[in-house]
């Protein structure tokens, strides 16, 4: 979508509520049918090809990759920053509207300074600490894009899942549909090919949650379908309305920007997790924009692909990358074969016992 610096001026009150809010088709999060039968691109290099950080008693490699998909505009972003000796952050942000990029970049590039400031400041990097510093960057996040005059959050804005680990915990916040999950053994056997199960890190905010649809609903805002050309979906997701006007039309209840529906109990509030790694069992933590899970929607799939990109030796950063990459390529495919339009993104955090040894040499 076009960028487009200007107040988004609202549609007229006597338009049909069923009509999408920018241009076409909905400026907010959803599923759309590719035009044309028009197939993903490839993805894009890396963003970060592979990275090692040294924790107390593991070694994460962690790499990041996008993919524009068939959209006009990449409007996912990802960030990997080793904070300090045994810290390391990373995120995915996955923008919607006509300034969904800018709104995205505008709030990776606050997370990713700020948090390690936070962090750094932190007198013990505890799990109080942490859940401090991830609320106070998502807060200012939110608010310094909120009075960002060069970018229009009227119907723009992004969600964003984020995760801190430090020694021996994995903290996790999320706003929006992007997800986190973590991949590990399933079971007592924890060679390396053992086989992994899927344990998800964060719950999606959408009309679908309970608790989301009645607090959005309580502060006034209404819930509906809109029809849609997509195959998959046909009614569409449950979308957010003002009154009975045709917009925002938002799908997600919780987001940076989306200054139109502040009021409609839309908030940019985290929703975090928190977890004790275990090196034994852990293999990998995996957080994707919600493209990712549209084009691989089985249950396991993205574990799986990562499970089989690390098979045959030891943890290292090239194989994060390969790990990565697969999720990403899978992805567009999955999305080509639904008929989805949508950019892709990912982080891929594998765990490495520092004790680990690849299976033919062990005793």
């Amino acid at each position: 979508m076009a960028d487009n610096t200007t107040t988004a001026a609202p549609p007229p009150a006597s338009a049909s509520p069923s009509a999408p809010s920018n241009g076409s088709r909905p400026s907010t999060p959803g599923k759309t049918r590719k035009a044309g039968g028009a197939r993903s691109k490839s993805a894009d290099p890396p963003t970060t090809a592979g990275t090692r950080v040294d924790m107390r008693n593991y070694t994460a490699y962690v790499a990041a990759r996008r993919a524009q998909g068939s959209r006009p505009e990449q409007q996912d972003e990802t960030f990997v920053v080793p904070v300090a000796p045994g810290i390391l952050a990373v995120g995915v942000l996955d923008g919607h509207g006509s300034d969904g990029g800018k709104a995205s970049r505008f709030a990776r590039s606050v997370i990713e300074t700020d948090l390690p400031t936070h962090l750094r400041a932190a007198v013990t990097v505890d799990e109080a600490a942490v859940r401090a510093a991830l609320v106070r960057a998502f807060q200012d996040a939110n608010a310094r894009l909120l009075d960002e005059p060069g970018i229009d959050c009227y119907l723009s804005g992004t969600t964003a899942v984020v995760a801190v680990l430090t020694q021996d915990l994995c903290v996790v916040a999320n706003v929006g549909d992007s997800r986190a999950v973590l991949a590990q053994v399933d079971g007592e056997n924890t060679v390396n090919d053992a086989p992994l199960k899927t344990v998800p890190l964060t719950t999606d905010h959408n009309c679908e949650n309970p608790t989301e649809l009645a607090r959005v609903q309580a502060a006034g805002a209404r819930v509906d379908r809109v029809q849609t050309d997509c195959p998959t979906d046909p009614q569409g997701p449950l979308r957010i309305y003002k009154g009975t006007l045709p917009y925002p039309g938002l799908v997600v209840t919780r987001s940076f920007g989306d200054s139109v529906a502040r009021r409609l109990g839309v908030h940019a509030d985290p929703e975090i997790t928190v977890f004790r790694v275990d090196p034994a069992a852990d293999r990998a933590i995996v957080l994707a924009s919600d493209g990712v899970w549209d084009g691989l929607p089985e249950p396991g799939r993205v574990t799986r692909l990562v499970g089989n990109a690390t098979r045959g030796g030891p943890a290292s950063a090239k194989v994060a990358d390969r790990a990565c990459a697969s999720v990403v390529a899978e992805a567009l495919r999955g999305l080509d074969a639904l008929e989805i339009d949508d950019n892709v993104s990912a982080v891929c955090v594998l765990i490495a016992p520092l004790t680990a040894m690849p299976a033919s040499s062990a005793s």
